[in-house]
């Protein structure tokens, strides 16, 4: 199965951020983001608030925000977008925390 990594540092609160590169969803499918997240505010870890959401870039439809909270570094968590059309996708990162955000991952489709 294909994926795209992707990485992000120091994301700063209330800023999106989106993939560098893009990936291409050749049918309708559920696309898999495994992901590891967390933030700092003021030299303190704590849990992130950020949002994840498919950005359309040719063909396709973006897809609604998925919002995962919490700390995730020694363990991942799994979002799953559900029924992505056909396309060409970026992913967008939104902090709707306090703290500047950090984290990784990797988006899997077919």
């Amino acid at each position: 199965m294909p994926y795209l990594s992707y990485e992000f540092t120091g994301l700063v609160p209330e800023q999106p951020i989106d993939t560098k590169n893009t990936f291409t969803v050749s049918e309708t499918q559920d696309v898999s983001v495994v992901l590891v997240q967390w933030s700092y505010l003021y030299d303190n870890q704590i849990p992130a608030w950020l949002t994840y959401q498919l950005i359309a870039t040719s063909g396709g439809q973006t897809t609604g925000e998925i919002r995962v909270d919490g700390l995730y570094t020694s363990k991942s968590t799994t979002i799953t977008f559900n029924n992505v059309a056909a396309g060409t996708y970026k992913m967008r990162i939104y902090n709707k925390g306090a703290g500047l955000a950090y984290g990784n991952g990797h988006i899997y489709y077919h």
